[in-house]
């Protein structure tokens, strides 16, 4: 009986580990794929900020407003350089997961992209 009731339990803790393993695998797909949509938002905004700022510097009256909005991109800038070193999860690449977790932490809770995203739903 304590066999069978120790193979029980065992069987069971590594079939939660297996759900474990799952859920873990799929909440980083879906970070991963957040941070790629992100990442394509800001590009976005970039571009469109760029062109306002084509047009704004031969005005005079809107140069104030293309100095505006070149602090935007410099801080977009720096926001895609760190999605960019983000990689699809793979088992190549588990030494970086941390660095990945840091950066989505980061960007949730970060004032600056938060900003930013006000800023571009804005504009």
């Amino acid at each position: 009986m304590y066999y069978i009731t120790m193979l029980f339990f065992y069987g069971l803790n590594v079939y939660q580990n297996i759900l474990s393993c799952i859920k873990y695998y799929k909440n980083f797909t879906t970070i991963h794929s957040i941070c790629k949509e992100c990442e394509t938002f800001l590009r976005n905004v970039k571009q469109e900020c760029e062109f306002v700022v084509e047009r704004c510097q031969s005005n005079k009256i809107l140069n104030n407003f293309s100095v505006y909005l070149e602090s935007y991109i410099t801080k977009i800038n720096n926001y895609i350089v760190r999605f960019d070193a983000i990689k699809p999860y793979s088992l190549g690449n588990l030494l970086s997961i941390g660095k990945k977790m840091k950066l989505f932490y980061d960007i949730k809770h970060c004032k600056v992209f938060q900003e930013i995203s006000k800023f571009s739903i804005r504009y």
